[in-house]
């Protein structure tokens, strides 16, 4: 059993004018934000390391037990998310809409574990390398509020990336 405090970082993506930007959110279960990581990065480099670089060098880096991004952060899928597990040394867990499920699945040797989790009619589905089925199934809902299917700290990330896109957020 996993405490409820544990330090999960949301991650979401934006795509402004001329840039990408990170937004890291990392929140202790799904009651208290401890921290705030943003970096501008270009896809047309190795923006994984750049991404890694970041996490790794967040103050908040050593209690983070656990990374939580929606799929369209790593274009290339299970490589992407092999790449930042190697490179954070965190797990991470992918957020996966049930419809574009079948593109992220791996031939490697190393096999994603897939799960389905439902809350009141919905369903999301969860990908991860590292962990456990029901280890990532713990920390996913750890992070999350009630019935939500988004953990609080990648809600968050996504509600800040949103509002730096409208342009309601000039700078963080």
């Amino acid at each position: 059993m996993l405490k409820k405090e544990i330090r999960i970082l949301g991650l979401a993506a934006i795509d402004l004018r001329h840039e990408q930007r990170l937004i890291g959110v990392i929140f202790r279960g799904n009651l208290w934000l401890d921290g705030v990581l943003t970096i501008s990065f270009d896809t047309h480099t190795d923006y994984i390391s750049e991404i890694a670089q970041a996490i790794l060098k967040s103050r908040q880096y050593s209690q983070v037990r656990a990374a939580i991004l929606h799929e369209n952060l790593l274009p290339k899928g299970i490589q992407d998310l092999r790449k930042l597990i190697l490179k954070t040394h965190l797990p991470t867990i992918l957020v996966i809409k049930p419809k574009s499920h079948s593109h992220l699945t791996t031939t490697n040797s190393q096999r994603a574990r897939s799960l389905r989790i439902r809350r009141g009619g919905r369903k999301v589905i969860l990908q991860t390398l590292e962990l456990d089925k029901e280890v990532a199934r713990e920390i996913f809902l750890i992070g999350c509020r009630d019935n939500s299917l988004i953990p609080e700290a990648l809600r968050i990330a996504e509600l800040v990336a949103v509002a730096l896109k409208k342009g309601q957020v000039t700078r963080i």
